[in-house]
């Protein structure tokens, strides 16, 4: 199989040369071939100075650059889209998880066409781990959706499925709230699994934030609404 590993990046330059180098060196002792996308999502660190040099050293590894900060659902839009392997892999880059988690995803390939990860168990403050189970509870209450961590920053799919169930409506957190809902209507089971989630050593996440709640709320009634109504 060929694979391509996407990383969204904003304001990560803490860890993001060892997420980097945790990724590549996994895909060589795994004998995969494929390419590492970093997508930086206008980071106003040091982060992008950090992985130029890298580039001279990977000829698969690309750094692709938004001018602006546009939020993680657009770096990982950018990042899927700009994939040409067959399988594409994504991973948060902020040091929560190590490339090794997609060994729980990868045998799973054989039977689903798309997996995702679990983080079993959450490595979050509480408040977070509430709004997680929050969220879950909304998407089957209004999607009709079965997923217990929508958002776990470890997933893998086959990239000819990508064009399909891209998201239309969704720009931000419900980016893959909208995948799952494509994949439902058109009756493709995904596989879920636990992985690995360690805590935060560095930075700060934005998806707690109450903007990005007000965000997430007002996509999910977009979608319901689409779902309703049978619009994609």
């Amino acid at each position: 199989m060929t694979l391509s590993i996407v990383l969204p990046c904003f304001n990560e330059e803490a860890v993001i040369a060892s997420t980097i180098n945790d990724v590549l060196t996994w895909m060589e002792k795994r004998n995969i071939s494929g390419e590492v996308i970093v997508v930086d999502d206008g980071s106003k660190d040091r982060s992008c100075e950090i992985i130029e040099p890298l580039l001279q050293k990977h000829e698969n590894l690309k750094l692709l650059k938004h001018a602006q900060n546009r939020g993680a659902a657009s770096a990982v839009f950018t990042g899927l889209d700009a994939a040409q392997s067959e399988y594409i892999g994504y991973m948060d880059s902020d040091g929560q998880f190590r490339a090794k988690e997609f060994d729980a995803l990868l045998p799973h390939l054989e039977k689903y066409n798309v997996v995702i990860g679990r983080r079993t168990p959450r490595a979050d403050v509480w408040i977070r781990r509430a709004k997680g189970r929050l969220f879950s509870w909304l998407l089957f209450l209004t999607l009709g959706i079965r997923v217990s961590d929508p958002n776990c920053g470890v997933k893998i799919l086959k990239r000819s499925l990508w064009p399909q169930i891209r998201p239309v409506h969704a720009t931000g957190g419900l980016l893959f709230a909208e995948v799952y809902l494509h994949l439902n209507q058109m009756k493709i089971p995904w596989k879920e699994v636990p992985v690995l989630h360690e805590p935060r050593c560095s930075g700060r996440g934005t998806g707690g934030k109450v903007s990005v709640a007000f965000v997430m709320l007002k996509e999910l009634l977009e979608l319901e609404w689409a779902r309703l109504w049978g619009m994609r």
